[in-house]
């Protein structure tokens, strides 16, 4: 297990990927397809592809991103993402007191990494990867979706929750009423990711659009949301199957 101790007086922290022995030629190894759907689910979530012009600089940048809040350290999603896509990346933070990153500028990793969870990540960051690789006149993936397996539906649909979702516990300590949802901002019609998770879970409504205030994004926002009764049950059971696989 990795324990990572972040000196006093220190603000950020900058964590690059572990020492790797891999064949001549391969960037990457060969990784789970569960884990990569899950990665792609934390994608789907919290990741985004932009580029920027740096200072001093005729041509812009690209990166490519995972967000994740956190407190002293970074979270451990970012490291299980970092390790599903191959370990490559770095993970900085934090930012903005509490927000830490996996990230990369590299073609070389951006490539890589778009192309292992391309399969299973939702239109919209498609359509980010495609318009970023376009900007720095490089390419994105272009295979057709493939089909989901049971367990990769499931994954998907954790990864998804692990980036997006919060529990709740409400009402009297002796029964506490439990719930839980799912964000998403969109301009547009009810985000693909979100039909997909229901579709996936079986279960829960999605409301919106509402304006909700944050300091994330200015867009409306709709809600996947599962109050209490017999059928979450088969929600956590959904979720829970990554945990083995």
């Amino acid at each position: 297990m990795l324990t990572l101790q972040v000196p006093k007086g220190a603000s950020r922290v900058r964590i690059p990927p572990s020492p790797q022995v891999q064949p001549a030629g391969a960037d990457i190894p060969v990784v789970n397809r569960a884990e990569l759907a899950w990665a792609a689910g934390v994608y789907d979530g919290e990741g985004s592809a932009s580029t920027y012009l740096p200072k001093d600089r005729k041509s812009r940048a690209r990166q490519m991103a995972v967000y994740q809040g956190g407190d002293s350290m970074p979270p451990p999603l970012l490291f299980r993402f970092r390790e599903a896509v191959g370990d490559v990346g770095l993970i900085h933070g934090p930012a903005r007191g509490s927000l830490y990153q996996w990230h990369s500028k590299r073609h070389a990793v951006v490539e890589a990494v778009s192309e292992l969870i391309w399969p299973w990540i939702g239109d919209i960051k498609k359509n980010q990867l495609r318009v970023a690789a376009g900007q720095v006149s490089r390419s994105a993936p272009s295979r057709e979706e493939a089909s989901w397996s049971a367990i990769e539906c499931a994954a998907w649909a954790a990864g998804f929750f692990d980036g997006e979702g919060t529990v709740r516990v409400e009402g009297d300590p002796r029964s506490p009423a439990v719930s839980m949802s799912i964000p998403q901002a969109s301009a547009g019609p009810i985000p693909q990711t979100l039909l997909r998770f229901r579709d996936i879970v079986g279960t829960g409504t999605i409301s919106g659009p509402r304006v909700v205030p944050s300091p994330w994004s200015k867009l409306p926002q709709y809600r996947w949301t599962l109050t209490p009764s017999p059928r979450s049950s088969g929600l956590r059971r959904c979720c829970r199957r990554t945990a083995t696989s």
